[in-house]
């Protein structure tokens, strides 16, 4: 998905770069736009396994999107975030298993990673289950995978 060199295969709103092999993105403060996204060329993302190693500021508010429609539709999020309460969890559709946990500090890498596969969707942090979710629409329509930089100030 991504080559660890450039955004090749990659929609970037103007806000994300590689830097040191990293996805890495800025969106100042006083800037008007409220989100950036980056979200993958490819559409066909229905039944995955994804795995990034991420980390976020203190304050930071960021996540993964995926089973979204070209105007974010639907979407499913799984959130990137120095909260111990939404940290691992899927926006709108479920909390985290172990809410009072506090699975990773700011600025500090740990490992996302979200499974699909029909409607059911797991995440976890750091190997540590944080979601068993099953849509109770059964939506498992295809999609790209984006990321999200929320708010000014997030990086």
């Amino acid at each position: 998905m991504f080559n660890g060199k450039d955004l090749t295969g990659w929609r970037n709103d103007g806000h994300w770069s590689v830097e040191n092999g990293s996805l890495v993105s800025r969106l100042p403060k006083g800037e008007l736009k409220d989100s950036s996204f980056l979200t993958t060329e490819r559409t066909d993302y229905r039944d995955f396994h994804v795995r990034a190693v991420v980390k976020i500021n203190a304050g930071g508010d960021s996540g993964l999107f995926f089973r979204f429609g070209d105007q974010g539709d639907a979407s499913i999020q799984a959130q990137i975030m120095a909260a111990p309460a939404n940290v691992g969890s899927l926006l709108r559709h479920a909390t985290v298993v172990v809410p009072s946990a506090r699975l990773v500090p700011p600025d500090e890498w740990f490992t996302l990673e979200v499974i699909a596969e029909g409607s059911r969707v797991v995440v976890l942090v750091d190997g540590q289950e944080t979601v068993s979710w099953i849509d109770p629409s059964g939506t498992t329509f295809a999609g790209p995978i984006g990321i999200e930089s929320a708010y000014p100030g997030t990086e």
